[in-house]
């Protein structure tokens, strides 16, 4: 990006979106497409969210926010409900009580307010050990295994619960 190969950069980005979807490739996309209009920004982020994917919660995430700020509230709110029926993650959280204040008022929006504490932000987390990470590393600093490290929730701590596509 820096040297101003954006078409490339778009390319590398859909590449490794659709092998493994992380928020900090969104991050990276807004930024290549950031002097584009934001509802082009968000239609750009629904279609490469779109990518048979949808069941992996970062895309779900994604779609949800782009959707939300498209001004498409009630998709967004069905794509995030999907993502708290299984756990509570901080953004999806957050992003569900502005939701509900769209919706509803301030009022609405508290029981997903006081649910913010309850929730959890995704790390790298390792399969064999369960041990979390504030960023990938190649061996684990738990166990020492090899590309163990998964971005997902941990599941109360149970290493076969975590999954690449959680």
């Amino acid at each position: 990006i820096e040297i101003h190969r954006y078409r490339k950069a778009s390319r590398v980005i859909e590449t490794t979106w659709k092998l493994f979807p992380h928020p900090d490739l969104i991050k990276i996309y807004k930024e290549i497409y950031k002097k584009e209009k934001p509802n082009k920004i968000q239609t750009r982020i629904v279609s490469l969210a779109s990518t048979g994917l949808e069941e992996n919660t970062e895309v779900k995430l994604a779609l949800a926010e782009a959707n939300y700020l498209l001004g498409r509230i009630d998709r967004a709110f069905e794509i995030l409900q999907t993502v708290v029926d299984v756990y509570l993650d901080h953004r999806a959280v957050a992003l569900m009580a502005k939701i509900e204040e769209s919706r509803n008022g301030p009022v609405s929006a508290r029981q997903w307010i006081e649910k913010l504490d309850q929730a959890s932000d995704p790390s790298w987390y390792c399969t064999i050990c369960a041990r979390s990470h504030l960023s990938w590393i190649t061996h684990c600093d738990g166990c020492g295994d090899f590309d163990t490290l998964r971005w997902t929730h941990s599941i109360l701590g149970d290493p076969a619960a975590l999954s690449i596509n959680s």
